[in-house]
């Protein structure tokens, strides 16, 4: 698995994991099982967490970005490279053929 895909997806499911929570916890309080003040410093403590797996995610978001720019910048130089050894070898090509007919 990529270096980058583990992190991410365990992000994604525990801000996924928070929000079902923050559903549930909606539920009890609105159908009368739990407390206002219950509810209030439970819906807080899960805003908190889920603000900060929500930065997590962003800043994973920004690297993967960062990366991904990485490694565009890096094909980009392999195709120049690319180019030139083909252009090298087209290059030794006409050279060889040129002998072979001279000395033919």
């Amino acid at each position: 698995m990529s270096s980058w895909k583990y992190p991410f997806e365990l992000v994604l499911r525990e801000l996924d994991l928070a929000k079902k929570r923050k559903k549930a916890l909606d539920d009890l309080y609105n159908t009368g099982r739990i407390s206002q003040s219950t509810y209030e410093h439970i819906e807080r403590e899960l805003t908190e967490v889920m603000i900060d797996l929500e930065a997590h995610l962003k800043s994973l978001a920004e690297k993967m970005k960062a990366r991904v720019k990485d490694l565009e910048d890096q094909m980009r130089i392999l195709e120049v490279f690319l180019a030139g050894l083909e252009a090298t070898k087209q290059e030794m090509e006409n050279i060889k053929a040129s002998l072979n007919k001279n000395a033919g």
